[in-house]
């Protein structure tokens, strides 16, 4: 296995330093890119999307972490910038245009290089992915928020959300399978939440998901990425969100609260330790009337009573994000519906 390092040949005007960038994809595969001082963040976007043949572009975006949740780097700024505020820079230069690195020397150096995560920026509704490629990767993104996100949903969700994972990515379920003899053929924690498997005796687990992986026998792997997207953006199993933490109404309140940004609006969420992400309280794009930021406070203004809703964060920089996000959401939002008014119905007349 390689990792191949890929040089921008576009963003060089003139001679200059050489950075190198490692680039983290939603399957984990990690690319490392050259840069220059001249590569705008935009520049190296449209290297990744041009190197995985990706062509509706809008909606994703480059990443980094930080304990406020996701924060997406801006098209316009310089990536040396980027790298000097947000992230270690390296100390290593490469002379030749295209690298191959084993998968162990990978390892021993990869922490070495800044790294950026290519992720989903924008969620749209699922009417509104056309291509293969899109709906891959858009399928990728909600299998890794169903694992991270601890959202409480039925049991019987998770079930077949895990069903329908394992039949786009192994195929058919053996046609005969005993989960207390025999080796299982996939790993529990690859495909549901931990605090989910420790609900359940792990035999029992391995049963149930075998039996509904069996009753998708000969479904292709586009169709049960197809379903697996339809499962997951439903209303009461609603993995097709932004979710962030904002700071608590008060010092004394004993749980944690979340806001998740969706197609659909907001949603506010409620988490007490050691227990699910519970929602409790849903805001339509429709109710918004007007959105600001001020300081570390984004403040939305709704139609109904001129009521208004403050939700706190951090760091001025989470809050101003937090905005853009918002309002680049709800700009989405009105275009997809424009553009495919009647599509959603015709999704329910899809069966397996």
């Amino acid at each position: 296995m390689y990792v191949i390092l890929m040089f921008d040949l576009h963003c060089c005007k003139k001679r200059s330093r050489l950075d190198i960038v490692r680039v983290v994809f939603l399957d984990d595969e990690q690319i490392f890119y050259k840069i220059t001082n001249y590569t705008l963040v935009e520049d190296l976007f449209h290297i990744i999307c041009s190197s995985i043949e990706l062509r509706e572009r809008d909606i994703f975006g480059l990443a980094i972490p930080s304990d406020e949740g996701w924060l997406f780097l801006e098209p316009s700024v310089f990536m040396h910038k980027i790298i000097g505020i947000y992230l270690t820079p390296t100390k290593r230069v490469c002379s030749s245009d295209i690298l191959l690195l084993t998968t162990d020397k990978y390892q021993c150096t990869s922490s070495l290089y800044p790294t950026v995560y290519f992720r989903i920026r924008f969620y749209i509704p699922i009417h509104c992915l056309n291509e293969r490629v899109t709906q891959h990767i858009y399928y990728m993104q909600l299998r890794k928020n169903q694992i991270v996100f601890n959202l409480f949903c039925d049991s019987s969700v998770y079930l077949q959300l895990a069903a329908f994972a394992l039949q786009a990515e192994l195929g058919n379920a053996p046609k005969s399978y005993d989960p207390a003899s025999t080796e299982p053929y996939f790993r529990l924690e690859l495909y549901y939440p931990e605090k989910f498997i420790k609900l359940w005796d792990s035999v029992e687990l391995a049963y149930y998901t075998y039996i509904h992986h069996s009753s998708i026998r000969n479904t292709t792997a586009y169709l049960a990425e197809f379903h697996f997207i339809h499962l997951a953006t439903k209303l009461n199993s609603d993995f097709n969100l932004h979710l962030y933490p904002i700071v608590k109404p008060s010092q004394k309140c004993r749980f944690s609260v979340w806001i998740g940004v969706s197609p659909n609006g907001f949603t506010l969420y409620q988490h007490f330790p050691d227990d699910w992400i519970i929602p409790t309280n849903r805001i339509k794009w429709n109710d918004v009337k007007r959105i600001y930021y001020d300081h570390h406070t984004v403040t939305v203004h709704l139609h109904s009573k001129a009521y208004r809703r403050d939700f706190k964060m951090q760091r001025t920089l989470s809050a101003r994000h937090l905005f853009g996000l918002i309002t680049n959401m709800h700009f989405y939002q009105l275009i997809a519906e424009m553009s495919a008014t009647h599509s959603n119905d015709l999704l329910e007349t899809i069966v397996l």
